[in-house]
């Protein structure tokens, strides 16, 4: 079953708004979470965030209960991390339901860190619409994932033919990063590497369409 939801949030001028939850697949809602849960365990007083959570049987009473008797503020964030990793690795299949709880007004109200990840999300690539690859934060780099591995693509080194992705500090060629994240049977780095979900190869044909004069 495919549930639909349309907002107005956020609209001056009353046009609608498509939720992005609308036109992204799970494989891109799952590696946006991955990349979000960093920035997700260090909003401050996540105890509504965590209730919201626990109504939506996302999170079990037992663990719900354990975090928020938390004090110290760091132990908190260490805590929600591995919440967030075990939702991630433990239920993925839950992962859209999560951002459809999170993004509700009241919640995204207390917590501007989801308000701003929401408007990222509207910023991913969808097929012809996508426009990532000219947006000025992206001029130079990329972050990319491929299989378990992260890391951060240079753009001018591309462009050049260089090692051009950072891991781990270290720096290695398209086809070897694919090596690195196991997907070296594919022998097709621009699919197998990916941004925000989808794969380089579609970034970059969409680039090319657009540098056609």
């Amino acid at each position: 079953m495919v549930i639909i939801f349309v907002t107005t949030d956020g609209i001056a001028d009353g046009t609608i708004k498509m939720n992005p939850l609308d036109t992204l697949d799970d494989r891109q809602l799952q590696g946006f979470f991955r990349r979000s849960k960093t920035e997700m365990s260090c909003m401050d007083k996540p105890q509504s965030l965590l209730k919201q959570l626990r109504d939506h049987e996302l999170i079990l009473e037992e663990k719900f209960q354990e975090i928020i008797r938390i004090k110290s503020k760091e132990v908190m964030q260490d805590n929600v991390y591995e919440l967030l990793n075990w939702i991630e690795t433990e239920r993925p299949l839950d992962i859209r339901l999560f951002w459809i709880c999170v993004f509700k007004e009241f919640i995204m109200t207390q917590y501007p860190t989801l308000k701003q990840l929401q408007d990222s999300l509207r910023s991913l690539p969808n097929g012809e619409n996508a426009e990532i690859w000219t947006l000025d934060k992206y001029r130079h780099h990329l972050p990319v994932t491929c299989g378990d591995k992260q890391g951060t693509l240079d753009r001018d080194k591309l462009a050049k033919g260089e090692p051009c992705i950072r891991s781990n500090n270290e720096w290695y060629t398209p086809i070897e990063f694919e090596k690195l994240g196991g997907k070296e049977s594919s022998r097709n780095w621009k699919q197998s590497i990916h941004f925000q979900g989808p794969p380089l190869k579609e970034l970059l044909e969409v680039f090319k369409r657009k540098a056609k004069p």
